[in-house]
């Protein structure tokens, strides 16, 4: 044989062992390391993998898996980032705030899946209440949620409080408190009692009650436990904080109002009043804890999942629900206000009566 064609021969006889010894090669577990967890809320976090050998057969799928014990596997809660080698990035969903979980990349081909090594993070901690900014949503502007479910909705016009809407509970619905155009409280709706404040004076005030027999009640020097005097700013983002604390003043000082009619002790105002109270949680919680400055998200937010649980909008259309609430609110408010409207003849009179036989120290007036 000629020596020239020897060693093509040659080696094509080397690619062919090559080759066969290759598809020969008895597949392996793929490879995979798991990414760091990034972006933490209360409800997701970001990881990835990256697969680094397939184990000479082909990925199928790969994700990361978690668990709130070590060692998780795709027996528990995965994701589904694709196929093939390479890194990806996988969203991890529906957690719970405040718990610590393990998280593992892994890749699966015909071996089973292969396990990178295990990562670990604590989800956020749910906050006391989260603000919410609707405006462009809804006709509301700002929606306050407290963690344990109470709410209240805040209309502003020029960037005073004009609307309330407090919730004290998710699944009932709430009441309506009006303030006039000083920001002062004016009116507030409680079950089918009508509440008229007036006779402002330093931390005093007078409130007169129509009752839903039509019979009027006024209750002089009720105390405010704050200045009635104080103005706010017009800088609306500024504001919000002082707003939503006198807000949640506001609220309390109708509860406490409301208190004084000695209501039957179950059903109608009473049950209110329980949900209400003087010291209702989340009302001092507001007074309390509500930071100077404001962390305010809007319906796109990354924790609008965690709102949406407290206000217990369980539907994929999240957005959509929470406008829903929103405007129920809002509609809710409007037919409280005309009911309250057609009660004229006896609001006059509660009104009268609250600018009547008024005794004022010279120490509760501001000059």
């Amino acid at each position: 044989m000629n020596h020239s064609l020897k060693i093509p021969v040659i080696i094509i006889l080397l690619i062919s062992m090559i080759v066969y010894l290759t598809s020969c090669k008895k597949p392996t577990l793929p490879v995979v390391t798991t990414t760091n967890v990034t972006d933490i809320t209360e409800i997701t976090a970001t990881t990835g993998g990256n697969v680094t050998s397939d184990g000479n057969a082909e990925v199928t799928s790969r994700g990361v898996c978690w668990n709130t014990s070590e060692n998780p596997t795709i027996a528990n809660n995965k994701t589904s980032d694709g196929t093939g080698t390479g890194s990806f990035t996988s969203s991890l969903t529906q957690l719970t705030p405040g718990t610590n979980y393990y998280g593992r990349a892994f890749a699966t081909n015909s071996e089973g899946p292969g396990y990178g090594n295990q990562v670990s993070f604590t989800s956020s901690p749910m906050k006391d209440f989260y603000v919410l900014d609707v405006q462009n949503e809804t006709n509301w502007d700002y929606w306050v949620i407290g963690k344990e479910g109470g709410s209240f909705l805040v209309q502003l016009q020029n960037s005073i409080p004009s609307i309330i809407y407090f919730k004290p509970l998710p699944d009932h619905e709430g009441y309506p408190i009006f303030l006039d155009d000083n920001g002062q409280l004016a009116k507030a709706l409680i079950e089918d009692h009508i509440f008229l404040f007036g006779n402002f004076r330093k931390s005093l005030m007078d409130v007169a009650v129509v009752l839903p027999s039509g019979e009027i009640k006024v209750f002089r020097d009720i105390q405010a436990d704050y200045d009635l005097s104080s103005g706010f700013s017009k800088n609306q983002l500024s504001a919000l904080s002082d707003i939503l604390k006198f807000s949640s003043r506001v609220i309390s000082v109708a509860a406490c109002g409301a208190g004084l009619l000695a209501a039957p002790a179950t059903g109608g105002l009473s049950l209110a009043l329980t949900y209400i109270g003087c010291g209702a949680t989340f009302v001092q919680l507001v007074v309390d804890l509500f930071p100077e400055k404001l962390e305010v998200v809007g319906l796109s937010d990354t924790t609008i999942g965690t709102v949406a649980k407290i206000v217990k909008c369980a539907t994929l259309d999240i957005p959509g629900c929470l406008i829903g609430t929103a405007s129920s609110a809002l509609s809710f408010t409007a037919m409280k206000l005309e009911q309250a409207e057609e009660r004229k003849e006896p609001i006059n009179i509660a009104t009268g009566q609250l600018k009547t036989n008024l005794i004022v120290t010279t120490s509760q007036v501001t000059f």
